[in-house]
C-alpha cells in the first residue's frame, strides 16, 4: 500500500497538531469508523492547547536541568581565585620594577638613581598592597582551610618582613652618596623581594595538601594556572 493510501490518525507538526481522525468513509483501501466521520472542532482545540501547553512545560524543565549542570562555584575556587590573582599581580609588578634596575644599572645616565629609587619604591608598594589584600581575604568555613590560611599567612608574613628591611635600606641611603654607592646599597633590593616569589607556588602547592575541596578549587581557579 503506498503511502498516500494510508490512514493517518494522528500527526503532530510544528507548524499546526491534527489531533482527531479525518474522515475516512468512502475512501478505497482505507479503515472505516462509522462513528468518526466528522470531529468535534472545538474538542480538537482544547486537545491541542492541552498538548502544546504541556510541551512548554517539558521544554522549561529541561531549560532549568539545564541550567542546574552548570553548578555554582565553591567558596574553594572563589578564595583561591582571589589569592592567585593577587599573587599573580603582585609577582608581574616586582619582576618588572627588577628587569628596569637591572637595565639602568647596565647604561648608568643622568637620572640613573632617581630611576632605581622608583622602581624598588613601586615594588615596596605592589608588596604592601598584596599583604593588605590577602590579610582581607576571608577562607572557607572549615579546619582544613583554616589550616590552609595559617601557611598563607605565612607567606605574607615573609613579603611584610622583606619590605620592611627594604624601606630601611632606602631609609640609610646617605643623600651625598655617589651614584655607585647608592646603586650598590639599592641594586640588591629588588632581587629580595623577587626572591619571595620562588616561594609562592611552594606554598600554594603545600595549601592543597589540606584537603580534596581545596585542591579542586585551585584548580578550577583559572587564575591559578600559572602557578602549576
Amino acid at each position: 500500500m503506498d503511502n498516500d493510501e494510508r490512514a493517518p490518525l494522528l500527526f503532530i507538526g510544528f507548524g499546526e497538531d491534527h489531533i482527531c481522525p479525518p474522515k475516512a468513509k468512502g475512501i478505497p483501501g482505507r479503515p472505516h469508523f462509522p462513528d468518526q466521520g466528522a470531529h468535534d472542532p472545538t474538542q480538537c482545540d482544547r486537545i491541542a492547547v492541552v498538548r502544546r501547553f504541556a510541551a512548554l512545560l517539558a521544554l522549561s524543565a529541561l531549560v532549568v536541568v539545564a541550567a542546574g549542570c552548570g553548578g555554582s562555584t565553591s567558596a574553594e575556587e572563589k578564595w583561591a581565585s582571589s589569592i592567585c590573582s593577587d599573587l599573580g599581580d603582585w609577582e608581574d609588578q616586582v619582576k618588572e620594577n627588577a628587569d628596569n634596575v637591572q637595565k639602568e644599572l647596565q647604561s648608568p645616565k643622568l637620572g640613573t638613581l632617581a630611576a632605581i629609587d622608583a622602581q624598588v619604591q613601586e615594588a615596596v608598594d605592589a608588596s604592601e598592597k598584596v599583604v593588605s589584600d590577602l590579610r582581607a581575604l576571608e577562607p572557607p568555613d572549615s579546619e582544613e582551610a583554616a589550616a590552609a590560611q595559617r601557611k598563607l599567612d605565612a607567606l605574607v608574613s615573609q613579603i611584610e618582613t622583606t619590605v620592611t628591611e627594604v624601606k630601611q635600606t632606602l631609609a640609610a641611603v646617605p643623600k651625598g652618596a655617589t651614584t655607585a654607592e647608592t646603586a650598590e646599597k639599592l641594586a640588591p633590593l629588588l632581587p629580595s623581594i623577587q626572591s619571595l616569589a620562588v616561594n609562592v607556588s611552594s606554598t600554594l602547592e603545600s595549601m592543597q595538601a589540606e584537603s580534596e575541596e581545596i585542591k579542586n578549587g585551585f584548580e578550577d581557579a583559572d587564575s591559578c594556572d600559572r602557578f602549576e
